[in-house]
């Protein structure tokens, strides 16, 4: 079995496939298992931003990190950061016809994967990267992992029905490329409730 370090972008996955659903106790390493069962996961890297503008949603999230650090021994989540910065948008009662308004951003996210994706391609014994991520600015250090003979491989974590909206960079560098992630795949590979102490949100399953 081929060694394989999972990297995923937690906003891209949310967004991309399971914002809505029932599926965001979201086992991670039993989900890339599922999709790739002859793979030995010997790593788990979750890319997130702590969500602390919002109370409830930064008690949700880091239960479900503690969770999955609790259930995963291999996982390690890596954190970003919000910003926020004014931006004029339309106004839907105008007038005025335009309005400033205060919009987050999610920063660094992208950077602390390309930096692991490098860093670990020079310095770990492994053979595969497998990258969960619609983010096509990563494509580049794909092709330095792969100059230091990793194989690479793309999930991009769109529904069936957003298929054709995957990253064209990611699937053209990368070795093995799944436009989407299935419904049945998700459903799949939900977490025990609970792990230990903590408990799966209400709606989140």
């Amino acid at each position: 079995m081929r060694k394989t370090i999972v990297y995923i972008d937690a906003f891209n996955l949310y967004y991309g496939a399971l914002r809505d659903s029932n599926c965001r106790w979201l086992d991670l390493g039993l989900m890339v298992k599922n999709i790739l069962p002859k793979n030995e996961i010997i790593e788990i890297k979750y890319f997130y931003a702590p969500l602390k503008n919002n109370p409830e949603k930064y008690l949700k999230q880091r239960l479900y990190i503690n969770a999955l650090k609790k259930h995963q021994s291999n996982f390690k989540g890596i954190k970003g950061y919000f910003v926020e910065k004014e931006k004029v948008v339309k106004n839907l009662n105008p007038p005025p016809p335009k309005v400033i308004t205060l919009i987050r951003e999610e920063k660094g996210t992208d950077v602390n994967i390309a930096v692991e994706i490098v860093k670990d391609s020079f310095v770990k014994n492994f053979d595969v990267i497998v990258l969960v991520s619609n983010d096509g600015d990563l494509a580049r250090s794909l092709q330095v992992a792969k100059e230091n003979g990793k194989k690479t491989i793309v999930i991009s974590p769109v529904k069936k029905e957003r298929m054709k909206h995957y990253s064209k960079s990611l699937k053209n560098i990368a070795d093995f490329h799944f436009s989407h992630i299935s419904k049945s795949i998700l459903q799949k590979s939900i977490l025990p409730n609970p792990v230990g102490k903590f408990f799966c949100p209400e709606g989140w399953k």
